[in-house]
């Protein structure tokens, strides 16, 4: 997932990531004021993901392990 993809959305209450994703870059998820939760399917965060991936402006709730 690329760098700001979801930047300002204000339209994103919630996404479920996939386990399949293997990298996320940088401040996917900055100023996105809508969104409440991120469910990953992975255990926890992979070491292809960006440290600071959900960004800037942010206080979401992250659900690790999540299964559908």
């Amino acid at each position: 997932i690329g760098s700001e993809a979801f930047y300002n959305c204000s339209k994103l209450k919630k996404i479920i990531i996939p386990s399949g994703v293997t990298e996320i870059k940088e401040n996917v998820f900055s100023w996105c004021g809508s969104i409440e939760k991120i469910y990953c399917e992975s255990e926890k965060k992979p070491d292809g993901w960006s440290d600071n991936w959900i960004g800037v402006n942010t206080t979401k709730t992250i659900v690790w392990n999540y299964k559908d």
